[in-house]
């Protein structure tokens, strides 16, 4: 893992105050890249991250947490982020690079919903070793999309067909 970032969201609230949260993630460039080529699509090195989550779903009460910030909260909110980092953030970033089947799992439900997510999982798993694994889970994503209508079903489509070429043509790929 080479990259993380810290990404700040505001919802729409009065002149001169916001809600802020923020999401912690984590970038494999190696995996990413493959993404993009899987998808045909251009990587988008300042976006697209292997695994994330919003701040809240790692602190206790599990749940989407925001800030409200103004000119009378903004040095304890900053503060209050401040250690919502140190004390979940640090360790969840930790332990993902710490473990790998940690960071599969948690890719297998972050990072948003469509073709991306599914395809990363895909190219994780032959990452790793288990291009059994992989290839499996590339074949049950094409049948759901083949019986789905949805906006991400032709893309689905195109990555698992594109999928088995190039795990072959990267059968070198660590374990």
């Amino acid at each position: 893992m080479k990259d993380t970032t810290l990404g700040v969201a505001s919802d729409h609230a009065a002149k001169g105050e916001g809600y802020a949260t923020f999401y912690l993630g984590l970038r494999h460039d190696e995996t990413e890249e493959a993404v993009a080529r899987l998808l045909e699509v251009k990587p988008e090195r300042s976006r697209d991250r292997t695994v994330i989550r919003p701040i809240g779903h790692l602190m206790p009460e599990h749940r989407w947490t925001d800030w409200r910030v103004s000119q009378t909260t903004a040095v304890d909110v900053a503060h209050e982020m401040a250690v919502a980092v140190a004390n979940y953030g640090l360790p969840y970033l930790e332990s993902l690079v710490q473990d790998r089947d940690a960071f599969l799992a948690d890719a297998k439900v972050s990072g948003g919903a469509g073709p991306a997510r599914s395809c990363r999982v895909a190219v994780l798993l032959a990452m790793a070793g288990r291009g059994r694994e992989a290839l499996d889970w590339s074949e049950e994503r094409r049948k759901e999309a083949e019986a789905g209508t949805g906006p991400w079903a032709a893309p689905v489509l195109a990555w698992t067909s594109r999928f088995g070429t190039w795990l072959a043509q990267n059968d070198s790929l660590p374990g």
